[in-house]
């Protein structure tokens, strides 16, 4: 009956193609087993690991085991290599947590500590060729506080003179001039300032500012501030007001909120602004005061950014053959060659992009040099033109990229200079006295 039932059970184990091996070394003889078995020990292949990102792991085990392969169905082993190997790979995450944790607080270390001149030197003054002479830390301390009477404006200081201030929201530069008065546009492409007597200077007034930020930790890389000549407010408000009402003198209240709303936005900027820059024959300078020391190469990467945003935008519009042309690429390159090889802009630092009302392009860079004052070595302000742009073009794109499209260099600042071009529209067109901030 058991040879029956073991018969039965091997027939039907015939008819199973996997079986088929074991059927057949079943049915040999010893000697032929015996020989089966040396055959097969001769012929097999050693134990070779499944290539993953733990081969490297099994390569070194396995040398120091001495052995050619591991036997994976002895679990006993298999359990002591998966042990150690997530006791290898648990000690790899430690070391890389802890290196993460050093990184970051010395990055912290860096920003927020580092370079921090005005702690260090209390008493450095802070004179501006641009601003009001004799003015420093000290007469801004003692300044007093006049409280804007409509929300959301920044606080303005008065210093000891009586000139006004204005607060930028960030404690490395903590005012910004109201007035400012630099020189007038001339054709030097660099070196030094002409004398007082061969040229004339003229006043700017300040129409908005904000703190440029980058990263996920909003790093303050500097603040910029966008002055309007004086002389040329009456000209810009009415160029404003013209474009949302041709025949009016100012704007209404839903007239204002649309082109708050159009200023505010990604296209619409674009278009109101390149329309002012385009007709509007006004001379305005964007002033750049670095929260902390930086470069001049890493200023100009930042602008061109810029100005390679804007072109691909009026591609995208109809209108990109405008800069197409060699005479625009000529262009970059000067302004690339501009600030090529100038070395660092320490924190304090003042870069002037002055465009006057024909779009040329000049850059003027003021910093604090050791001048020796009566036998004694002092820190002094010192201006100088690092170059200019002839081709409007580039100056207008470098404005584009601070005032109109969907990003821009600082959120904060064009929020601020509409703020200002709406308290110029809501006045009568040419009216005198008017207060921008």
């Amino acid at each position: 009956m058991r040879a029956q039932s073991t018969n039965l059970l091997l027939r039907q184990l015939a008819q199973r193609p996997c079986c088929a091996g074991v059927l057949q070394t079943v049915s040999r003889t010893p000697t032929q087993i015996r020989h089966f078995r040396q055959t097969a020990l001769l012929e097999a292949t050693p134990f070779q690991p499944k290539i993953n990102r733990f081969s490297r792991f099994e390569e070194v085990t396995q040398d120091i085991r001495g052995n050619r392969g591991r036997n994976p169905l002895d679990y006993i082993n298999t359990h002591k290599h998966v042990t150690e190997r997530n006791r290898v790979l648990k000690k790899r995450i430690l070391l890389g947590v802890i290196a993460s944790g050093v990184l970051l607080a010395a990055q912290a270390w860096i920003v927020f500590t580092a370079d921090d001149t005005t702690a260090s030197q209390p008493n450095r003054r802070t004179d501006r060729l641009d601003g009001p002479t004799g003015t420093n830390n000290s007469a801004l301390a003692n300044a007093e506080v006049i409280v804007q009477t409509k929300p959301g404006q920044p606080t303005i200081k008065l210093d000891e003179a009586g000139h006004e201030y204005i607060e930028t929201g960030t404690s490395s530069i903590p005012h910004f001039p109201k007035y400012i008065s630099l020189p007038s546009p001339h054709s030097k492409p660099s070196g030094a300032l002409p004398a007082a007597s061969e040229s004339a200077e003229d006043e700017y007034t300040l129409l908005g500012l904000g703190i440029r930020s980058v990263s996920f930790l909003s790093i303050q890389v500097y603040v910029l501030g966008l002055y309007i000549r004086t002389a040329d407010l009456p000209a810009l408000q009415a160029a404003f007001v013209h474009h949302v009402n041709p025949t009016g003198s100012t704007l209404i209240p839903h007239e204002k909120d649309a082109l708050r709303e159009q200023l505010l936005s990604g296209d619409g900027s674009l278009e109101v602004w390149d329309t002012i820059l385009r007709t509007a024959k006004v001379r305005s300078a964007v002033r750049i005061v670095p929260t902390r020391s930086t470069d001049f190469a890493h200023l100009r990467d930042g602008w061109v950014r810029g100005i390679t945003a804007r072109t691909q935008e009026a591609s995208k519009r109809g209108v990109g053959a405008e800069f197409e042309d060699e005479g625009f690429g000529a262009a970059m390159g000067t302004f690339k060659g501009v600030f090529g090889g100038k070395g660092k802009a320490p924190k304090g630092s003042t870069v002037l992009l002055m465009r006057d009302e024909g779009g040329r392009l000049e850059v003027l860079y003021e910093a604090e040099v050791k001048q020796k004052v009566k036998g004694e070595a002092e820190l002094k302000p010192k201006r100088e033109v690092m170059g200019g742009i002839e081709d409007e073009r580039l100056s207008r794109l470098v404005w584009l990229g601070l005032l109109g499209g969907k990003t821009v260099s600082s959120e904060g600042a064009r929020k601020s200079i509409v703020d200002g071009v709406i308290e110029l529209v809501e006045r009568p067109i040419g009216s005198v006295g008017m207060q921008v901030l």
